[in-house]
């Protein structure tokens, strides 16, 4: 709220009030609040939706010596300018302008219901008057780092400025931008310049970015930039990468959100190669997310995707797979167990490792007969490798077992076999 009050006769006071809302406003004398038929008269004219000129004419049968006070009052404070008006020996020059002292300064409307006020020297008429070029900037906003829930603020100091505009990386900061009331912007004017400043009483992740600050007046503006970074912040995920599965000839997308101070730089890498912004490669950050997206998806994409995150603190990294829905790959044997010989009635396990697309069936044979789970075996799986447990080596398990992986790309199979010491000499004695 800024408040303005000139006499230009001793029978003649005006006040401009601005306000949001609009303030209610009321003129005192001696402390007793002025009605028309004490020899006064009000009259009011409405500038713009938010600033009034008020008028107190003084009868010239009042008596005029005493204190007047200009009042203005809305929903988030009040403000008062007070004049003096003395009986001086000499005559005094109607058209002089008296001196006031302000008892509380400009007040605007805080982001919380909470009242706040910052205090401000309220331009005068002849101090507008007198604003003959630009606002000028004697001290711009700074980059600072701050430890996270310690008080902090910007400050500019500027010259000829009557209106002012604070942003938060781009967004304007309005009576509604903090909802708890740790943010809030005063403004203290004198005649040797203005001083603003952006309070923050409890530095948060939220607060971090980039600020800005325009200046006007009726003879054009001028701005000033700030940064806000949290000091000593190794970089952490707070939404990390995930794996997905793209269809050939279509986009695919990956995100994550990352916190940090220095603002930790995110890279992006796909099977060891670096990926930047360019051609089908798009990088970019929306809502706080750090996006890659990939389009027009071919085999060359299949693979592993890297996320590096780092500061001049420290790096961390997560890798997450690409994946072609759609494909057809035959199954392949990755891994197996060597054919083995064990002793009598010790158990064994066998295993098998396959690939393809779609994931292959396997099954397991013995002398052309499937095996299931029952006294003698065990079967099970892990992801891509199939696990056969023998749990008592007898003559009823030995042989060669064939492992058969099929999916609808193809076939592949394989064999194990499995001995048991001694069995086969005996065998051959008997025979003889």
């Amino acid at each position: 709220m800024v408040i303005v009050i000139i006499i230009f006769s001793l029978s003649s006071l005006e006040c401009v009030i601005t306000g949001n809302p609009l303030p209610e406003f009321i003129w005192l004398f001696n402390e007793y609040k002025i009605v028309a038929e004490d020899g006064f008269e009000k009259k009011t004219e409405t500038l713009n939706p938010h600033t009034v000129r008020h008028q107190l004419h003084v009868s010239p049968k009042h008596k005029k010596i005493g204190v007047y006070k200009a009042q203005g009052q809305n929903t988030y404070g009040h403000t008062i300018s007070v004049c003096h008006v003395k009986k001086v020996a000499h005559s005094i020059d109607q058209r002089k302008k008296a001196a006031f002292e302000e008892a509380a300064g400009e007040l605007q409307a805080p982001a919380m219901p909470a009242r706040r006020r910052s205090s401000a020297a309220a331009l005068t008429l002849e101090q507008l008057q007198q604003i003959t070029q630009k606002p000028v900037l004697v001290q711009g906003l700074a980059t600072l780092q701050i430890d996270l829930n310690s008080p902090c603020a910007l400050t500019c100091k500027s010259k000829y400025d009557i209106e002012k505009q604070w942003s938060k990386d781009g967004q304007p900061i309005t009576n509604s931008t903090s909802t708890d009331g740790n943010l809030f912007t005063k403004t203290e004017r004198s005649n040797d310049g203005n001083t603003h400043v952006l309070n923050i009483k409890q530095f948060k992740q939220e607060n971090i970015g980039k600020y800005a600050l325009v200046l006007k007046n009726n003879l054009g503006e001028v701005s000033t930039q700030g940064q806000l970074e949290m000091k000593g912040v190794p970089p952490s995920f707070t939404v990390e990468p995930k794996s997905t599965a793209a269809v050939k000839g279509k986009i695919a997308e990956f995100n994550c959100r990352v916190t940090g101070s220095p603002k930790p730089e995110v890279q992006w890498f796909l099977n060891g190669k670096r990926l930047q912004t360019g051609g089908k490669i798009a990088i970019s950050e929306e809502r706080g997310l750090v996006v890659l997206r990939i389009n027009n998806v071919s085999d060359s994409d299949r693979g592993t995707i890297k996320c590096i995150v780092k500061n001049s603190l420290s790096e961390i990294s997560r890798e997450v797979q690409l994946e072609l829905t759609g494909e057809q790959h035959p199954p392949q044997i990755v891994n197996k167990s060597k054919s083995i010989e064990v002793n009598a009635g010790e158990s064994v396990e066998l295993f098998v490792k396959v690939s393809g697309a779609p994931t292959p069936t396997v099954t397991w044979t013995r002398k052309g007969m499937a095996i299931a789970s029952n006294d003698l075996y065990q079967l099970r799986s892990d992801n891509d490798t199939h696990y056969l447990t023998i749990k008592k080596a007898i003559a009823d398990v030995i042989g060669t077992y064939v492992i058969t992986a099929v999916n609808t790309a193809g076939k592949t199979s394989t064999e194990i076999d499995l001995s048991i010491a001694g069995k086969e000499n005996k065998m051959n004695r008997f025979i003889q």
